[in-house]
């Protein structure tokens, strides 16, 4: 916010500043512009008259020319950096002057003026030329000093304002912090109750089963094969909460753990998890291939396995009988798990690393899931550094990007 504002009103102050500039330096420019042309053609009457009276006197005599006044007029203006010369017509014409400001012509910046001397002598015609180069070039300097001055301004303005606006914003940020901190405070209390609450409602079924079906063999008096049968839906239960306490206990291990990294092929990782999977691919069919450009990537190698089994146990049981196909492939330092199963909802992509979290609790609980296998491949993907990325499609696939960003 502050940077923002900082850049807004310092880009504001730059255009008001040089815009404002630009229009003295222009008003400037032309002030002076008029105030030399208003003195030339003061000069120029002046000159004009006071020939026009050297020529009535000298007018008749003999060996006068009206060349040589001229030269005599000229050599001493060009002290003045003016140059004077005249012409003879064979017609009388207006003693109007017609005044020219010359800029970058061939002899330089000038003010060049033309006009008829008065009568009787109006078939001369006097040109007066002022150069201005100096002036022109005074002008220049004031402008580079006064664009010096702008620019140094510029920068002091920036810091000035840049402190200014850091004392302004810091009781604003403090307070934008603290805000930020009760959110942050409030959302993991939120995620902490929402834990609790999942936990507890996935606890709560397997005990209540568990609890039901030992209430029914103290009971009631049952042939063998119901004993059994119950002991065994028991023992499901009592499975399904181990392999949370499992998963619950595998990411605490996991916060703030450092990795042991080594170089581990991934060609044959990928062959190890296809065989440990090999009995369910069977069983439901499911093809599975696997490709890689020959590579290695640094990490902890039991990790990284039980990352992709829980991947692939995922996209196994996406995948329908007979026809599904999963693919992992390594391709420039990443790990990718792609299937052509159900896919997932857009709406539920981002909740899908959240702890119990099921697209579809019925199916997944009938599969034996406790809704910890993404939070667990995600907390395995970042102790690497890794990033973990989920695309999907509904009833067209899955596919899971794990990005390593040290080789």
């Amino acid at each position: 916010m502050r940077i923002k504002t900082f850049i807004a009103t310092y880009l504001l102050f730059l255009f008001i500043l040089y815009a404002s500039v630009g229009v003295v330096l222009i008003y400037l420019s032309n002030s002076q512009l008029d105030m030399l042309r208003n003195k030339s053609a003061a000069q120029y009457q002046s000159i004009i008259q006071t020939l026009a009276r050297d020529i009535s006197i000298l007018h008749g005599r003999p060996g006068w020319d009206v060349q040589d006044l001229v030269h005599e007029y000229a050599r001493y203006f060009s002290r003045h950096n003016v140059s004077l010369n005249i012409f003879e017509e064979a017609q009388n014409g207006s003693a109007n002057a017609e005044v020219t400001l010359v800029l970058d012509g061939e002899e330089g910046h000038r003010i060049s003026i033309v006009g008829h001397m008065p009568e009787p002598f109006g078939h001369f015609l006097l040109e007066y030329n002022l150069n201005i180069d100096a002036n022109i070039q005074e002008m220049l300097d004031i402008q580079q000093v006064l664009l010096l001055v702008v620019v140094v301004v510029s920068l002091l303005a920036a810091v000035a304002l840049y402190i200014l606006l850091a004392v302004v914003f810091r009781p604003m940020e403090r307070m934008v912090r603290a805000e930020q901190r009760v959110i942050l405070l409030q959302e993991e209390a939120e995620s902490k109750q929402q834990f609790v609450d999942n936990f507890t409602h996935e606890i709560r079924t397997p005990l209540t089963s568990i609890y039901g079906f030992a209430e029914y063999l103290q009971k009631a008096s049952l042939p063998a094969e119901e004993i059994a049968e119950s002991a065994h839906f028991i023992m499901d239960e009592t499975r399904h909460m181990k392999n949370i306490a499992d998963t619950l206990l595998e990411l605490a291990t996991l916060r703030n753990f450092s990795p042991t990294l080594k170089e581990i092929k991934v060609a044959a990782l990928f062959n190890e998890v296809t065989q440990s999977l090999s009995p369910l691919l069977d069983k439901k069919g499911v093809r599975m291939v696997y490709d890689t450009d020959g590579g290695t990537i640094k990490a902890q190698e039991d990790l990284i396995r039980s990352l992709l089994f829980n991947l692939c146990n995922n996209a196994i049981k996406a995948c329908k009988p007979d026809a599904g196909e999963i693919k992992m492939e390594f391709l420039n330092n990443k790990i990718i798990v792609s299937d052509n199963g159900c896919g997932i909802p857009i709406e539920a992509l981002p909740k899908l690393t959240e702890p119990f979290f099921r697209v579809d609790k019925a199916r997944n609980r009938a599969h034996g899931g406790t809704g910890l296998g993404l939070t667990l491949c995600k907390q395995i993907a970042e102790v690497h550094g890794a990033k973990m990325e989920i695309a999907s499609i509904l009833n067209e696939g899955t596919r899971i990007i794990i990005h390593f960003t040290k080789p």
